[in-house]
């Protein structure tokens, strides 16, 4: 889609003695207006070509034409030319504006701003030219601009989308091809037929897209919108890697990878340190891990030109400086491993949803995150664990987060595809992705309620995935004082003056983060003039919001997992009973399962509460019933049981 359609605000720039003017194609567009597209802006070209040599240059040229309708569209009107440092130039960028009155403003190349793609990155060969027409653009004018940019890529594949952020109402991708290149076209979503044009290009056109609509809950926006993915192969070999399956596309990662895994004398003895410091398999990786893991994470995006930013650093040079990108902390800890005799592969793939790599387009631009699998025995049992076909059983670790242990991964890559990389091949694998009471807490509580309505109790908790991660990140960030402020943060939101003891923390083998502390609630149940006491029939709420309403939905609906259960144990004041309890909830949908039950025993009042939701994907027709869903839990949160003295 229109890259010029980012929202950048820039100072206003001045209309260049040197531009050029306004050339036929935009002209031509000046008059026109846009079909019943919504919007406050719309696009009403965006045109695309892509001419290869056959040395593998690639010259891409891009029109954009758009109209804007609202004063809160006019920052939307910006031209940009995104390049390469060493890996391509931006030959040419004009850009037009022609308001009602058809006087139109031209601006060159020469009154560009030169920016930074990525300014969170620390380091990042990627750069953008940027031209805002600034004071210039009104509303109902016409914006356009074009490019003209030559690239080296490192691989000879290449996407489009016909959708974005605003409505289009003509979106065209030609290709120019050397002769007897081949043309592997994917696409997705897409349904625009493809045509050979005047020029005896291979030419695709959209027409009336919409623009993508933000919804809550819904997927990424590369699974929605319709894309043109296309893979080439040249008539002979180029500096660019060209791709037909996997296993070309996770050799040719291996080969980037594989000399920069070298040890050196220092990292072998860290290696052999690490390997020394447990007796079990488990806890020697884990100690290599926690090698890496320690490694200070820094984006760094340099060499882009020679290995599309996939080729990791070496290893010993990101042990001895203590900092590294995702990449060189996976290739550091398959360093490590290989220097013990073990065996390790990097793997390419993309947190998030896990449906956002499509297994149908071999190719490496659809990852933008690098994880390590170790080869481990057959009865190490671990979450991230799985067994291959060639490779054996694979423990996969994410060097990147800090705080989740060895033998877990992160919430975020569990499910994902990943493209698993060897010397001889390569092979796209799901990540294994825990079950929803793998997430979450377990809270056990022991008190005893008074008969003025206090409550004094221990409470004891299991904390489990990305909860259990939170945790530690908490104590390694803030110190263990941190704990306390959340646990009393999270008393303090459910019930006035209460306290909460100093916590003491464990970390279990298995991963588990073990709390206790001691709760007084001195407001815990009310007492009424009867002597009765109304109380709630939970400690702590669960953490679960109603998603809005909405006239209409178009997006499918995404559920991240999630597990919270609480056991209560609460000793009634002496000649108390439970009078009358609200209906008992025990709901099994496709939203989730929520249960809750309150029984009194010898003096004893048993709450056992429990909500379960897997990570799944729900059409968009289920949205209400998620809602409603959401909303019975949310009514029986609010519950309250009622104790009276007994007679």
């Amino acid at each position: 889609m229109c890259l010029g359609c980012a929202l950048l605000v820039l100072a206003p720039v001045r209309a260049n003695a040197v531009s050029v003017p306004p050339p036929e194609w935009v002209r031509a567009l000046a008059d026109s207006q846009a079909s019943a597209l919504s919007g406050d802006a719309v696009i009403l070209l965006d045109r695309t070509d892509v001419t290869f040599e056959p040395d593998g240059r690639m010259l891409e040229s891009h029109r954009v034409a758009m109209r804007v309708r609202a004063p809160k569209a006019m920052e939307r009107a910006v031209a940009t030319a995104p390049y390469v440092t060493n890996e391509s130039r931006v030959l040419d960028l004009n850009a037009w504006v022609i308001p009602s009155d058809g006087k139109s403003v031209s601006l060159a190349r020469d009154a560009a701003a030169d920016l930074d793609a990525a300014p969170n990155d620390v380091f990042h060969e990627a750069r953008v030219l940027v031209l805002s027409p600034g004071s210039h653009m009104q509303v109902g004018a016409l914006f356009a601009f074009e490019s003209r940019i030559e690239r080296r890529p490192a691989y000879l594949q290449f996407e489009y989308a016909f959708e974005g952020s605003l409505p289009t109402q003509k979106c065209q991708v030609a290709l120019h091809l050397p002769a007897q290149w081949q043309a592997q076209v994917y696409r997705f979503g897409a349904d625009s037929t493809a045509i050979v044009d005047e020029a005896g290009a291979l030419q695709w056109s959209s027409r009336d897209r919409e623009a993508l609509t933000d919804e809550v809950a819904a997927p990424s926006q590369i699974q929605r919108a319709a894309r043109l993915c296309i893979s080439l192969t040249p008539a002979h070999p180029v500096s660019a890697a060209s791709f037909s399956d996997w296993a070309q596309v996770g050799a040719w990662l291996a080969h980037l990878a594989a000399p920069q895994a070298s040890a050196d004398g220092a990292l072998s003895a860290a290696a052999s340190g690490a390997w020394g410091s447990s007796p079990t398999e488990r806890g020697r990786i884990a100690a290599v891990g926690r090698l890496a893991q320690g490694v200070r994470y820094v984006s760094i995006q340099l060499g882009l030109g020679r290995g599309g930013g996939y080729q990791p650093r070496p290893a010993t040079r990101v042990f001895a400086n203590g900092f590294g990108d995702c990449k060189d902390k996976a290739n550091l800890i398959a360093a490590l491993i290989r220097a013990n005799g073990g065996a390790a592969y990097l793997a390419a793939t993309r947190p998030g949803d896990a449906q956002d790599v499509r297994a149908d387009w071999p190719t490496p631009q659809q990852f933008d995150h690098c994880i390590v699998a170790v080869a481990v025995s057959d009865t190490l049992r671990a979450p991230a664990v799985i067994a291959h076909p060639k490779l054996g059983h694979l423990l996969f670790i994410d060097a990147t987060d800090p705080y989740t242990p060895v033998g877990e991964l992160p919430r975020a890559d569990q499910g994902a595809y990943a493209l698993l990389a060897w010397p001889e091949g390569g092979e796209l694998v799901r990540l294994p992705e825990a079950p929803p009471e793998a997430e979450g807490t377990w809270r056990e509580v022991e008190a005893e309620l008074s008969a003025d309505g206090a409550l004094h109790g221990r409470v004891r908790e299991v904390r489990r995935g990305e909860d259990a991660a939170a945790l530690v990140a908490a104590i390694a960030t803030r110190g263990a004082m941190a704990v306390s402020a959340e646990l009393r943060d999270q008393a303090a939101a459910m019930f006035a003056n209460a306290t909460v003891g100093a916590p003491h923390v464990t970390s279990a083998d298995d991963g588990a983060e073990r709390v206790e502390y001691d709760l007084t609630l001195p407001t815990f149940a009310q007492r009424s003039s009867d002597g009765s006491l109304t109380m709630p029939r939970r400690l702590f709420a669960c953490a679960i919001d109603k998603l809005p309403r909405v006239d209409a939905r178009r997006c499918d609906v995404m559920l991240e997992a999630d597990h919270v259960r609480e056991r209560i144990a609460l000793k009634l004041p002496a000649a108390y009973g439970l009078a009358s309890v609200e209906p008992e909830p025990e709901m099994r949908e496709a939203a989730g399962e929520y249960r809750v039950s309150a029984v009194a025993r010898a003096g004893v009042l048993e709450i056992d509460r429990e909500l379960t939701i897997a990570a799944r994907r729900l059409p968009a027709s289920s949205y209400e019933d998620v809602r409603r869903f959401q909303g019975k839990v949310i009514r029986a949160e609010k519950a309250l049981l009622l104790l009276s003295p007994l007679h």
